[in-house]
C-alpha cells in the first residue's frame, strides 16, 4: 500500500485507494482547486492503460471544470469515483 500526503491543507480528511502492486502503480494528481485525489494506473494484458481516481469533494466547494479536465487528463481512460457531494 503507498502513502501520500498532501501539503497545504488544514482539515484532514482525503481519499484512500488500497491495491496489490502485481499490475498497478500509484501516479501523481495535478494540483486541484476545490478536489483530493488519490489514483493509480492498472496496466492490462491486451488493453490500454486504465486510471482509476478516487475523488472527495468537501462541502461547501464546488465541482470545478478545470479539476474534472486535470484527472481526465491523466489518460485516455480514466475512471472516478468517491465523494462529489
Amino acid at each position: 500500500m503507498s502513502n501520500y500526503e498532501r501539503t497545504g491543507h488544514t482539515v484532514v480528511r482525503g481519499t484512500a485507494l488500497y491495491y496489490r502492486r502485481s499490475h498497478i502503480g500509484p501516479i501523481n494528481i495535478p494540483p486541484l482547486t476545490n478536489m483530493e485525489a488519490t489514483g493509480c494506473r492498472l496496466a492490462m494484458t491486451g488493453h490500454s492503460t486504465l486510471v482509476i481516481v478516487s475523488v472527495y469533494l468537501p462541502s461547501p466547494k464546488r465541482l470545478l471544470r478545470r479539476d474534472l479536465r486535470a484527472l481526465f487528463a491523466l489518460g485516455d481512460a480514466v475512471i472516478l469515483f468517491g465523494d462529489f457531494n
